[in-house]
């Protein structure tokens, strides 16, 4: 349990999901060219098609975290609060616009010299397709990556980031197509130390990088749109 071992599959999967973002690309055009013909004209839609975030939802995030020190490990409590934007109701197979605005955060120079591999993961609405997506705002954060396997949308930067200094991930919009009825929610996942909802690696006073891996025992819906 947070062995390098861990640390190192973790950095292998993050390559691997950047590498998925072409083949949901053509994924999503063959949904829309098949299933979806008879329901929709051959243009994907755009952005200006789709229906604007109505509501802001604040959902916090309360994780157990693993974490290493000198001598062994432990599970701390740590919570972030985000923002979730999202349309109160959709008619059925038609495009909306679901968001994160991040929390600020600031590493504590009483245990970090910095933290890297700064990492978010959500979950798309089930019923939902996936367009496309923009990152746009935040502070402190350079070269920011998306990346999508399956229905988890992956965030993260390499940083690093220095104790003391706050930064703010840019915001998140997402481009969906909704299914044909229901409530279509975005959550923060992420419930074992595998696939942790939010995690860093970070350098302790003494130089040594440790695992920051967060984990929930069940999602945090964001948003929460009725299809229909």
């Amino acid at each position: 349990m947070g062995s390098s071992t861990d640390t190192d599959a973790g950095t292998k999967r993050r390559r691997g999901q950047r590498t998925a973002v072409a083949a949901l690309a053509v994924a999503t055009a063959t949904a829309l060219g098949s299933a979806g013909a008879g329901a929709h004209s051959a243009r994907t839609p755009g952005w200006a098609d789709a229906a604007k975030p109505g509501t802001s939802t604040v959902g916090t995030s309360a994780y157990t975290c693993f974490v290493t020190y000198p001598g062994g490990s432990t599970n701390v409590q740590y919570s972030l609060t985000f923002t979730g934007q999202a349309p109160d109701q959709v008619g059925a197979h038609q495009p909306y616009v679901a968001g994160v605005t991040f929390p600020t955060i600031t590493p504590n120079p009483a245990i970090n010299e910095r933290v890297v591999d700064v990492t978010f993961r959500f979950r798309l609405p089930a019923g939902s397709i996936l367009l496309t997506w923009k990152l746009s705002g935040g502070s402190g954060v350079t070269d920011p990556s998306v990346s999508v396997l399956g229905d988890t949308v992956t965030v993260e930067a390499d940083g690093p980031f220095q104790a003391s200094a706050p930064f703010q991930f840019p915001n998140l919009s997402l481009l969906l197509l909704s299914g044909s009825a229901g409530t279509e929610s975005l959550l923060q996942e992420g419930s074992n130390l595998s696939e942790p909802s939010f995690s860093w690696e970070r350098t302790d006073l003494d130089g040594t990088q440790r695992p920051f891996a967060c984990f929930l025992p069940t999602g945090t819906t964001l948003t929460s749109t009725t299809v229909g």
